[in-house]
């Protein structure tokens, strides 16, 4: 005979029998009720052993859950897959300027902050949930956006929305508050020209993902 609700799991052998009544007896039932059944006695483990099963589940499924809505939060604030790093590289000889193309907006974050804390190779940037590039140390990259709303992000969780127009340039700059945090924040034309001439210019490459190391 099976025990009920673990069906094909556990068999009520004089050996499992006796082991459960143990359980039972020494655990499950205070000292007053060990003469109930032993019939009895294997319905309370089964109901217990299925609860227990259904809380660790649970307990597992929370921080798995919690996980995925904090990408999820990540993703709709601008920022990419977690798991993606770029190779950088920086020229402080070489200061390009980008062009607008024809119905787009232009787009130029500026890192200047000279240290990139552990961990953090290279500051990425993101756009409506994917990363368009990134920088390393004193540095600044463009890009392209089509008109409308976006999300922009940078690494350490640095976000900001604005709508792009057709024809336009966008500045943002990484950088420290008279706080002492770090922000991402839009400046004027005129500072961005000067960040152009004053910081490097970076050049990046996405490295392989680990799981399509051989």
């Amino acid at each position: 005979m099976r025990l009920s609700g673990l069906s094909g799991v556990v068999r009520e052998t004089p050996v499992n029998q006796a082991f459960v009544l143990v359980i039972v007896q020494n655990v499950v039932l205070p000292r007053n009720q060990t003469h109930i059944a032993p019939v009895e006695q294997l319905h309370v483990v089964t109901r217990l052993t299925m609860k227990t099963l259904l809380l660790l589940l649970v307990a597992l499924a929370i921080p798995a859950l919690a996980h995925a809505q904090d990408e999820a939060a990540e993703r709709a604030a601008g920022c990419g897959d977690k798991n993606i790093q770029f190779e950088v590289k920086t020229d402080k000889k070489s200061h390009p300027k980008g062009q607008v193309e024809p119905g787009q907006a232009l787009v130029y974050v500026f890192n200047d902050i000279s240290g990139i804390s552990p961990g953090y190779p290279s500051s990425r940037v993101g756009l409506d949930g994917t990363w368009v590039g990134a920088n390393y140390k004193k540095s600044y990259f463009y890009f392209s956006v089509a008109p409308g709303t976006h999300n922009l992000c940078a690494d350490k969780k640095l976000v900001t929305t604005f709508t792009a127009e057709p024809g336009q340039v966008y500045y943002f700059k990484i950088q420290f508050h008279h706080s002492g945090a770090i922000g991402l924040d839009e400046i004027s034309p005129a500072e961005g020209e000067l960040q152009i001439g004053e910081l490097a210019f970076s050049t990046f490459t996405q490295k392989p993902s680990k799981s399509s190391k051989p």
